[in-house]
């Protein structure tokens, strides 16, 4: 299926399940405020999830934060961003009370959210990398990506407050068995270009040349991989 029609099917699909609707006085607005940036954006707003969950769909955090987005070779600042990290689509909007909008990611090569940078891998014509976007979480001669992505799942465990949502909320509720889960899986792209998926702590020793007695026994899997790509930066 190529990406247009994987585009289509998306929204099909969602629509159904949100009560997705477009809102063309909403986006004319947008149109009117943000001038000629608008040429930027796809003319939809972004999927509403218009049901009750526990934890959030977005890559971390619902807040927008002040970043920049190379678009179509353009490089355009002070853009309040997010990502829908269900369909690795990247949203903006033009201002904190106005309509949230998505990016045509075919066209982003990247974007950042604060101090996040987001990479897109498949656009950039890395090996091994699948649509949508990758955080850089450590830059050197190997890079280590994070990426996150979250589903729409359903339980009455109330265990998943905390790791499976991605957060502890402390506004959870009990009564609401629908949750958006949180998984993230962790990549290093090599000095040639190709992006290896690190699927144990082991892997990324091996593969960096770092000695388990130099790493953190005990640490997160995150904490762990960062660890080995600061040893191998530093040359130890």
């Amino acid at each position: 299926m190529n990406l247009k029609k994987t585009y289509i099917v998306l929204a099909l699909a969602f629509a159904s399940l949100t009560g997705y609707s477009q809102d063309y006085p909403e986006r004319q607005a947008f149109q009117d405020s943000s001038g000629k940036v608008s040429t930027l954006f796809r003319q939809k707003q972004a999927v509403r999830y218009n049901f009750p969950h526990n934890g959030n769909f977005y890559w971390q955090s619902p807040e927008f934060k002040t970043g920049e987005v190379l678009f179509g070779g353009k490089l355009y600042k002070n853009l309040l961003l997010n990502i829908d990290a269900v369909r690795h689509q990247p949203v903006v909007m033009p201002d904190r009370n106005s309509v949230v909008l998505d990016l045509d990611r075919e066209y982003v090569l990247y974007f950042t959210m604060g101090k996040a940078r987001l990479d897109n891998l498949f656009l950039q014509g890395v090996k091994g990398a699948g649509e949508g976007f990758y955080e850089l979480l450590e830059d050197a001669d190997y890079k280590l990506y994070r990426r996150v992505g979250k589903t729409l799942a359903e339980s009455t465990d109330f265990s998943v407050n905390g790791d499976g949502i991605g957060y502890e909320d402390p506004a959870y509720r009990r009564d609401v068995h629908r949750y958006f889960r949180y998984h993230a899986d962790f990549y290093a792209l090599t000095p040639e270009g190709e992006l290896v998926p690190l699927r144990n702590k082991g892997s990324v020793r091996k593969l960096l040349g770092v000695k388990k007695s130099n790493l953190p026994s005990g640490a997160s899997p995150e904490e762990y991989f960062r660890a080995a790509f600061k040893i191998r930066k530093a040359g130890r």
